[in-house]
Parts: C-alpha cells; sequence; structure tokens
C-alpha cells in the first residue's frame, strides 16, 4: 500500500473514533427517572427516616437495579402527585388504580401488581354492616383517589342511597375526620387495615366492594421500553415461587415477627422458651385462625351482592356466597347449574356470550357488563355484573361480582315511556296550534273581501303572513325529532320563499340568502321569523317602485365568531332607502314597532338601522 494511502487512512480513524465514542456514550447514558412518592402504607411510604419503603418501592427498584436506571424519589400528596405525572413533571407514580379517566392523561402499566378493593372503616361503635347503613352518613375519601371517583359517580347509582362526601388531602386527615366526629366513615384501600399510621380505634367493616387493578403510573410520552421492561419483570417474579415479589409480599403484607436470640449463652433457653411458648400459643392461633376464617365467611355471605367464584379455565363455579343463592333461588346445598341454566337465553344471553365476558375479564384483569338472570323458578330479572381475576390459595380465579339492577331498568323503562308519551302530545299540541294559526288566517282572508278598501285588505294580508310565520314555527316542530329546536336555515328560508310568493312585484327581486344552520328555541324562532317577515313585505312593498333598477335583498344569519352564544342578523336591500334614519327608528307604524319591540325586547338583541344604496338593517341577538 502507498505510504500516502496508509496516512490517509490513519486521519480518517482518528476523525471517525471520537464519532463514535461520543454515539456509544449516548447509547450508554443510564435512564434517570423521577418517582412521585406519598404515604399510603404499606404499598408506598416514607419510613421513620424518610426513605422511601413499601412493597411497590421494592419491586421498583428490583427493576431498576437490573435495567441501570437511576431513581429520585419526589415526596408529596397523592392528588398533587397525579397532577404532576399528567404534566410530565415526573416519570414514575407507584400504587395508581386503574381508571378510564386517568388513561386518557397518563400511560398505566399492564401487569396487576397486587388485588385491592374498597373498603369502609369506622369505629367498633358506628353500627355499619350494609351499604344501606351509609344512607344519610358523612363519608371521608382521599383527594383525586379512586375511592372519590367511584363513591361520587357509581356507589349512590348502584345502591340508590345519598350521603355527604367529604374529600381530605391525605389519609392521616380522613383518620382524624373520622375520630373527630366529623364524619361516620371512611373508604380506603383493603391495605389501610395493615398501615401503622391506622389508629386502633378506626376498625374495617364488612362492607366493600369495586375490585381494582393496581398499578404503577407513568407521564405521557413515557419511552414505550420502560413500562415494558417493568411489566416483564413483575410477571416474572409473579411466576417464581419464592421470588423477590414474595419475600417483599411478605415483608410489608404479613409481616411475621421473627425473634432473634441476642447471645449464645440464651440459645438453650431461648430454645426452651420458645417451645414453651408454642406449647401455649399453637392452641390460641389455631382458635384464631378458626376464628378469623370464619369471620371471612361471614363477611362473603353478609355483603348485599351476590358473589360468585369460577374457574378461569373450566368457568365452574366453585363456591358462592348466601346472597347469590338468594339471587338464583337456590337451596343451601344445591349447586349452581351452568350459565345457561341461570340465564335469559330465549333473549340472547347464551353461555357463549357469557364465556366470551369471563374470557375477556382473564385477558384484561376486570371486565362489567349488563346481564338478564334467570332464577330457578323461571323469574328473569336484570343484573349488573363485575368480573374481576384473582388468586386464592395461589390460584388463578375469576371472581363475579352481581348486582340486581332491576329496580333501575323498571325506573328507565317507565321514564322512557313517560318521555314518549310527553312528546306524542306535544306533538299534537304543535300540530293543533298550526292548524288553529290557519283558520285564523283563514278567517281573516273571508273577512278581508268583505271591504273594498285597499289599504284594509293589504293590512289583513299583512296580518295572515305575520300568523303564517308564527305557524309555520310550530309545523317544524311538529315535523322535528327535536321537539325544542328548529334549524334557522329550513324555517327562514320557507319563510321567505312564502312572503315572496303571496306578495306581487311588478319589478324582479333577486334573494341573496346566507343562513347558517343553527338550532334555536320556540322562544328565539318565532320572534326572529317575524320581524324577517316584517323587512321583507316592507322592501317588496315600497323598495323597489316601477323605474327602479333590479332589485336584490341580501339576508344573512351566523354564529358571532367572537361571542359563540350570540347569533348576527343582518338585512339590506339596493333599493330607494329611507331619506331619515333616525325618524325611521322612531316610526310608530306597526310594522317598525314590531321589528323594534321583537329584537330589543324579546330577543335582548341591539338594533341598528342604516340607509346607503338602500336599506340596512343588523341586530346582534343573544341564544
Amino acid at each position: 500500500m502507498p505510504r500516502a494511502t496508509r496516512i490517509l487512512l490513519a486521519i480518517m480513524v482518528c476523525c471517525v473514533q471520537p464519532m463514535y465514542t461520543q454515539h456509544a456514550a449516548a447509547e450508554n447514558q443510564p435512564v434517570q427517572l423521577r418517582v412521585g412518592i406519598y404515604n399510603n402504607s404499606p404499598k408506598v411510604f416514607l419510613d421513620a427516616d424518610g426513605n422511601p419503603a413499601g412493597f411497590f418501592i421494592d419491586l421498583l427498584e428490583y427493576a431498576a437495579d437490573r435495567e441501570g436506571w437511576t431513581l429520585t424519589y419526589h415526596p408529596a400528596p397523592f392528588a398533587e402527585l397525579l397532577d404532576r405525572l399528567a404534566d410530565g413533571e415526573i416519570d414514575v407514580l407507584p400504587d395508581v388504580a386503574y381508571a378510564e379517566s386517568r388513561a386518557t392523561q397518563i400511560v398505566f402499566s399492564s401487569v396487576n401488581v397486587i388485588d385491592d378493593w374498597l373498603q369502609v372503616f369506622s369505629t367498633s361503635e358506628s353500627g355499619l354492616a350494609t351499604a344501606a347503613d351509609l344512607d344519610g352518613r358523612r363519608i371521608a375519601v382521599l383527594a383525586s383517589s379512586r375511592q372519590q371517583e367511584y363513591m361520587q359517580h357509581h356507589f349512590p347509582r348502584l345502591y340508590d342511597i345519598e350521603y355527604e362526601l367529604q374529600v381530605y388531602r391525605d389519609y392521616a386527615a380522613t383518620q382524624s375526620s373520622l375520630l373527630d366526629g366529623r364524619v361516620d366513615a371512611l373508604v380506603a384501600s383493603r391495605f389501610f387495615h395493615l398501615s401503622p399510621e391506622r389508629d386502633p380505634l378506626v376498625v374495617p367493616t364488612s362492607i366493600f366492594f369495586a375490585p381494582s387493578l393496581n398499578l404503577y403510573g407513568f407521564r405521557p410520552g413515557i419511552p414505550e421500553e420502560i413500562p415494558t421492561a417493568l411489566d416483564a419483570h413483575i410477571s416474572s417474579l409473579q411466576n417464581t415461587a419464592d421470588s423477590w415479589y414474595y419475600q417483599s409480599l411478605q415483608r410489608w403484607i404479613d409481616r411475621p415477627e421473627v425473634v432473634w436470640p441476642r447471645t449464645l449463652l440464651w440459645l438453650l433457653g431461648t430454645f426452651a422458651g420458645i417451645a414453651a411458648i408454642l406449647s401455649l400459643l399453637i392452641p390460641l392461633l389455631r382458635r384464631r385462625l378458626a376464628s378469623t376464617a370464619h369471620d371471612y365467611i361471614e363477611i362473603f355471605n353478609s355483603t348485599s351482592d351476590a358473589i360468585l367464584i369460577h374457574d378461569e379455565d373450566t368457568w365452574e363455579v366453585l363456591d358462592m356466597n348466601a346472597a347469590a343463592r338468594e339471587l338464583f333461588g337456590l337451596g343451601s346445598r344445591e349447586a349452581f347449574k351452568g350459565i345457561d341454566a341461570h340465564s335469559a337465553v330465549s333473549e340472547g344471553f347464551t353461555a357463549e356470550r357469557g364465556q366470551q365476558h369471563l374470557l375477556h375479564a382473564r385477558r384484561t384483569g376486570f371486565h362489567q357488563f349488563e346481564w338478564r338472570i334467570r332464577r330457578v323458578d323461571g323469574q328473569v330479572s336484570w343484573a349488573e355484573i363485575s368480573l374481576k381475576r384473582v388468586i386464592i390459595n395461589n390460584q388463578h380465579r375469576i371472581l363475579a361480582l352481581i348486582h340486581d339492577i332491576s329496580g333501575r331498568k323498571s325506573d328507565e323503562t317507565r321514564v322512557k315511556r313517560s318521555l314518549l308519551e310527553k312528546e306524542i302530545l306535544l306533538k299534537e299540541l304543535y300540530h293543533r296550534t298550526k292548524n288553529n294559526m290557519q283558520i285564523i288566517c283563514g278567517l281573516l282572508h273571508l273577512q278581508a273581501s268583505d271591504f273594498p278598501d285597499s289599504r284594509l285588505q293589504q293590512a289583513f294580508h299583512d296580518a295572515e303572513n305575520r300568523i303564517l310565520a308564527m305557524a309555520m314555527v310550530h309545523e317544524k316542530l311538529y315535523a322535528s325529532d327535536d321537539l325544542t329546536h328548529i334549524n334557522t336555515d329550513e324555517y327562514l328560508s320557507e319563510l321567505v320563499q312564502h312572503v315572496r310568493s303571496s306578495m306581487e312585484s311588478a319589478q324582479p327581486v333577486t334573494l341573496d340568502l346566507q343562513i347558517e344552520r343553527i338550532p334555536v328555541t320556540v322562544e328565539t324562532a318565532i320572534p326572529l321569523g317575524l320581524v324577517l317577515n316584517e323587512l321583507l313585505t316592507n322592501s317588496l312593498k315600497h323598495a323597489f317602485p316601477g323605474t327602479h333598477n333590479r332589485g336584490r335583498i341580501h339576508i344573512q344569519l351566523q354564529r358571532d365568531p367572537e361571542v359563540p352564544e350570540q347569533i348576527r342578523f343582518e338585512y339590506s336591500d339596493n333599493g330607494i332607502g329611507v331619506p331619515d334614519t333616525d325618524a325611521l327608528e322612531q316610526s310608530l307604524s306597526l310594522g317598525l314597532y314590531l321589528i323594534r319591540s321583537l329584537i330589543t325586547e324579546q330577543l335582548n338583541g341591539r338594533l341598528r338601522f342604516i340607509s346607503e344604496q338602500g336599506l340596512h338593517c343588523s341586530a346582534d341577538i343573544i341564544l
């Protein structure tokens, strides 16, 4: 190789190597994540030393160690952190319950971290046992939380009760309000029972509901590989026995107490003491476990909603509570006979459709829908079913919460029937009003023929046109599906054609209509139609005498672009105009009096007249 060529290659290598090194450094730059943290022990909180701790923090730091992420923590109340996450000021927020309203603002992880539901907490003397007991009570919830959304929008509709909801910035404030007597109960995650912040006087009740997905929230625009990597780590841990997931779960949720001997000298004595204690504790623990199991069974059977537990592979019903047996009309030992046997198959609610809902719940973790159920005695009723994928005894199951909504459906049917009857009556009223106005016009026409005076006949004719302008509104409403509004373009265009055809003018007149389609009420349509009738009648009668050039009338109606709740009406002709607009505005003629009173009094508008190369009238009308 020539020496010059070798030198040139060496120079190129020296130039390219720094560029490659910089690119590689950029590729290997560690990911820095800003993590929001708030007090919701044992899932996420700051410990006594101010360090981040909790089940969700353990899993996030596990993934960060293996992915090379750098985590910085930013403590604040939950509501503030949720807003900061949506604004991109932080990157990750642990322990965020899934809600459709939140999914439009932030990005959720896909793998459910831990099963959760909402539970009512109160004092031991509260006497709260069922959802109906919350009627008329004062209830505290955490600001911007899932319990606030559920208690505001879903719970009252499901149980048809009323209560006062009070919102606080953190769990400590909700608990203080309960202990101070400002509220009667608080709604929180089921894990609040395990929180060290819970006062012993605050106890869980048997009222629980709304199973939810507990996920990580990410800011909009987060690189997709970050939540994907976190989901992969969590899924792998959940499917590996004795993994960090279950170790952390035992650490924070179960919290077993471990007694360690302090010195070797006490070793034998310690073992002997432990053996003695265990000999005393084992019977107590057995009784306690039996009591706990009995308590869970009591809670399971005391809830007012029906509960079924399905095998997620065979769909077989493994267990059901007392409310479910009552709902389906089953005896205490009678088994669930299958989806077909307990559904309105003749109405299309078949086992195949039911299994599709179960598959959807198994795939997504949660699914809610309405269903027609059939009792053993053949009675059919409506129910709202919430399906939740849960783990029971290390087995995946489908938990079905069934709420009877027959009363709500009956109310909806009754309201729809009542509305339909009112619509029919209102249509009939519009139809009769229009017919009566046409009869009045016919009577005026007959009466006018008895008078030879042309001015008197013209007055009768003008009155007919005014009445027909109002009758056309009722005709439009009768023919419309919307019984409260009519469209301005159809109504005013037909009114213009009617007035023009009713006027005998020797001069041809060109009409230029620019009318926007705006739905208006009867209170706006009738005065607007009368104003247009008066202006158009005046132009056709007086603006274009026999010697005048070809006439042109321009009519425009549109929304004000600067004030959307206001419309602008403009009318102009190129006729002979009027000599004095001030005198025109003060005129006592019936037509001009109607225009002024209709615009300024009935439509609350501003009226302006200009006479330049014809007559120009404009008005701003508030809808």
